[in-house]
Formats: C-alpha cells, sequence, structure tokens
C-alpha cells in the first residue's frame, strides 16, 4: 500500500505531469476569461439588438399605416373601386398589426406594452371599419344605399388614425425612456464586469507567476546547474552536481537526471585516468619498440660494412684500407652518438656521404650518385639510419644486379603550400615485377609479417611510430627500368639549415 501511494507521488512530480498540469491550468484560465467576455459581450449585443429592432419595427409599423390610409383614400374617393385595393389595405393593416406583435414580443417598459396593446386594439378597430366602408361601398354600388354611410365610415377612421398616430408618438417616447433606462443598468453592469475581470486577471497572473516559480526551481535551476556541470567537466573538472535547497521541490525525472549525470561523471572520470594510464604504457611499449628497431639495425649495416672492407682488402692488397677503416669509424662513431634517437635530415645526409664514399670505392664508379636537395626543412628530425638502408637496398637488390651498374638518384624536396617534405631514393637498376612488388610493400606494412626485411620495414617502422599520420612511404618499381621509394613527412613549422 505504501509502495503505491509511492509510486503515485513519483508520478506526480515527472516532468510531463507538471507541464500537463500547467497547461491544463492556462487553459482553463483562458476559457473562464473567453467565457465571461462573451456572456457579456452578448448580453451587451442582444440589449443594442433589442433597441435596433424595437425602432425598426415602430417604424415599419407607420410605414404601413400610412400606405393602408393612403390606399383607403384612393379607395373612397372613387367608390366604384376594384376589390383588390379593399384586399390591399387589408394587408397593409394586418402587417401593421403583426409588427405590433414583435414589439410587445420583444419586452419592453409596462407603461410603453401597455401603449402597444392599445395601438394593437385600435389597429384591430381600423381593420373592421374598413370592412364597414367595403360593405357601404358595395351596397351603393348596388343602388341599395347612400354614399353617406361611406363618408360616415372614412370621418371614424381618421379619428381612430389620429388617436393611433399619437398613441404612437406616445410609446416611441415611452422607448426612449426604457432604452435610456436600460442603458443606465448595462452601464453598471460593465463596470461591475471590468471589476470582476481586473480581479480574475490580477489572480490569474498571480497563480502563473507562482507555477511559473515553481517549474523555475523545480526544472530550469537544475537545468542549469547540469549545464554548468557538463562545462565543467568539459573543462576536466569532474565535479558532481548538486542543486538541492531549502524549499526546492526538485523535479523525479530531473532528480533522476542528475543522478545519471553525476554517475556518467564519476564513470567518465575514472575512464579518462584508465585511459591516460593506457596511453603512458603505451607510450613506453612504443618507445621501448623503437629503440629496439633501432638497436636492430645498427648491427646489420655494420656488418655488410665490415664485409666489403674485407673484401676490399683482399682485392687491393690493404692499399684503400686506411681510407675505408676511416670512414668506418666516423660510421661507428654515428651510430654510438645517436643510436636510437633522431637526428635531423641534414645530419643524416652528412653521416650518408661516408656510407656512399664506402660503396663509390667498392664498385669502382660503377654506381654514380647524384643528390637534388631542398635544404629549406632540412632542419626536420628523422629516425637516425633512416636513409642508409633505402640506399643499401637499392645497391644489393637493385644496381649492384647489373653488370654495367647504374645511378642513385637522393631528393629532398618541400611543398609549402602543404606543408609536407619528400624524401625520395630512385635507382635505375633491375626493378620489380608486379608480384613481387605488391609483396613487398604488404610486408613493409604490416609489422607481424615474418617476412619483412630488416632495411625497408624498419625504416617504415620508425618512421611511422615517430609521425604517425603525417607520414607515408610509397614503393614504385618497374622490371628492368628501377625502383623508387618516396617518404612523404608533414609539418607544422620548418626550419631551414644554416650549416
Amino acid at each position: 500500500m505504501e509502495s503505491k501511494k509511492a509510486a503515485e507521488r513519483l508520478e506526480k512530480t515527472t516532468l510531463k505531469s507538471r507541464f500537463g498540469d500547467f497547461f491544463f491550468f492556462i487553459i482553463g484560465i483562458v476559457m473562464l476569461l473567453s467565457g465571461s467576455i462573451l456572456v457579456y459581450s452578448e448580453s451587451y449585443h442582444s440589449h443594442y439588438r433589442h433597441v435596433i429592432d424595437s425602432m425598426s419595427y415602430l417604424n415599419d409599423y407607420t410605414v404601413h399605416m400610412e400606405n393602408a390610409m393612403d390606399r383607403l383614400k384612393l379607395y373612397t374617393k372613387f367608390s366604384g373601386g376594384q376589390e383588390t385595393d379593399f384586399y390591399k389595405i387589408q394587408a397593409e393593416g394586418q402587417s401593421a398589426q403583426a409588427v405590433l406583435k414583435q414589439i410587445a414580443d420583444g419586452g419592453g417598459s409596462v407603461e410603453f406594452l401597455r401603449k402597444i396593446q392599445g395601438i394593437s386594439n385600435m389597429s384591430e378597430c381600423f381593420l373592421e371599419q374598413t370592412e364597414e366602408i367595403y360593405r357601404s361601398i358595395q351596397l351603393f354600388a348596388a343602388g341599395q344605399g347612400g354614399f353617406s354611410q361611406v363618408n360616415e365610415g372614412y370621418q371614424e377612421i381618421c379619428s381612430i388614425y389620429e388617436a393611433m398616430s399619437g398613441a404612437g408618438v406616445e410609446a416611441r417616447s415611452l422607448f426612449f425612456d426604457y432604452a435610456d433606462t436600460f442603458q443606465e443598468e448595462m452601464d453598471a453592469r460593465d463596470i461591475l464586469f471590468k471589476v470582476s475581470l481586473l480581479f480574475i486577471v490580477a489572480l490569474s497572473c498571480s497563480l502563473i507567476l507562482f507555477r511559473i516559480s515553481r517549474i523555475y526551481r523545480s526544472i530550469v535551476v537544475p537545468i542549469q546547474e547540469l549545464l554548468d556541470g557538463a562545462a565543467r567537466v568539459g573543462s576536466g573538472i569532474f565535479e558532481p552536481v548538486k542543486v538541492m535547497q531549502k524549499g526546492m521541490e526538485i523535479n523525479n525525472d530531473i532528480s533522476m537526471l542528475i543522478d545519471r549525470f553525476n554517475r556518467m561523471t564519476v564513470d567518465l572520470k575514472s575512464q579518462i585516468c584508465l585511459l591516460k594510464e593506457n596511453m603512458q604504457i603505451q607510450k613506453e611499449l612504443e618507445k621501448s619498440r623503437f629503440r629496439e628497431l633501432q638497436m636492430q639495425i645498427n648491427p646489420h649495416f655494420m656488418f655488410n660494412t665490415l664485409n666489403m672492407i674485407a673484401e676490399t682488402a683482399y682485392l687491393e692488397h690493404a692499399e684503400k684500407t686506411g681510407f675505408l677503416l676511416n670512414r668506418t669509424a666516423k660510421m661507428f662513431r654515428f651510430h654510438l652518438d645517436f643510436s636510437g634517437a633522431p637526428v635531423t635530415i641534414h645530419k643524416e645526409l652528412e653521416e650518408l656521404e661516408n656510407y656512399i664514399l664506402i660503396q663509390e670505392e667498392q664498385y669502382e664508379g660503377r654506381i654514380k650518385f647524384f643528390f637534388r636537395l631542398d635544404e629549406s626543412f632540412h632542419m626536420q628530425k628523422v629516425p637516425s639510419l633512416t636513409l642508409q638502408p633505402l640506399i643499401e637496398n637499392a645497391i644489393t637488390h637493385g644496381i649492384g644486379k647489373r653488370i654495367e651498374g647504374g645511378s642513385i638518384q637522393i631528393t629532398t624536396r618541400y611543398d609549402a603550400q602543404g606543408q609536407e617534405g619528400y624524401l625520395v631514393i630512385e635507382d635505375d637498376g633491375v626493378g620489380l615485377p608486379p608480384k613481387r612488388l605488391a609483396e613487398v610493400i604488404r610486408d613493409m606494412k604490416d609489422p607481424l609479417q615474418k617476412r619483412v626485411k630488416i632495411g625497408l620495414g624498419n625504416v617504415y617502422s620508425r618512421l611511422k611510430m615517430m609521425y604517425g599520420e603525417d607520414f607515408s612511404m610509397e614503393v614504385k618499381s618497374e622490371e628492368k627500368m628501377g625502383t623508387r621509394v618516396t617518404i612523404r613527412l608533414r609539418f607544422e613549422e620548418v626550419g631551414t639549415c644554416t650549416d
């Protein structure tokens, strides 16, 4: 039983019920005011319609009686008048009586109604006397009576008409007095109605303001607090919303919304903390992976370089060993100083020169190196040993397989409009068939592939870790035409090399 009452109490405090009650309350006020105005307006207009109709009926009565009298004069003047003339006189008199009945039904003062009744009686006498004249004229026309009877009847009708005219003037005067008295009553009612209407309007406005203040305190204020809470959450301040104040009755729906918002804030705060921890762990893993890849590439190239020096020493009887060992020492120094750390493109190209000189000595002019450099972005950083593996791939898998040798072109280019820098390694070696090219690209971009080559895949992975979505690496190759590797890097700002 108690739970049922609690449910009903909650239902009454829902947002829907609050607005529904307020809506019906406003409708009730509007209907009350509209009904009062309509009743008063109808009463006022009814009075004026009665006055106007009564005046119109009095005028109609006068017109009918004047027409009847005029026709009677003509009818008696020419004693041989047609029978239709008599019926027209009767019709005008009957119309006048009908108008008098309508005036009496419309109401008025007692004196006015008595006067109308007297005029109606005289009207009946008027009609009866016209019938007597009609019979006298018929007898006269048949030679059975004299015309003096007609004259006597006409004189009697004139007397009745004059009495009716005087009574009509008196009736008009009485009606005007009645209309003035009624107007005074209507004016008094008008003042009372306006006072009552003002009282109802004032009371309605007070009730509406009271309802609005309740809605404002129970709905608008909590919603504003929710908006402020959402703004605080957006700025990183995860505080619960508290809107309970003394005398405040919060709507049940709003209370539920606030509770859900506070729960969401707590959950969001926990999720963000967890996300930050995961991001920190991910960064540490990426750094570890980056260092692992960076360390992986150093022994690989050092082994290839030492192997090449041994072959050269054997072929040349150690005549150029000093020179090659000097360049190799510089390469070792670079690896030791910058292993696992980013370097500028300028520094990468500077150290690449040692490797290129060693390769030129090994291949004795079979390989030519060309540079087309745009130094406007060479102060941007890349992982160390980014270009050297690409040069080695071009030699080992491209030009090195051609007896006649070939050329390698290193190009750097900066697109100021797109804020993108390009590093391009292009050779005219044996190239790759389409199927093999697709495998190389797939293995390069998939770090889980076990077939990925240390050189190409390692460079791609390290650049991807460093630049993310601001990096792309494209490999194009045609069989017997050569291969081109293009690295695209996006920079927000660039620095120009001044060395």
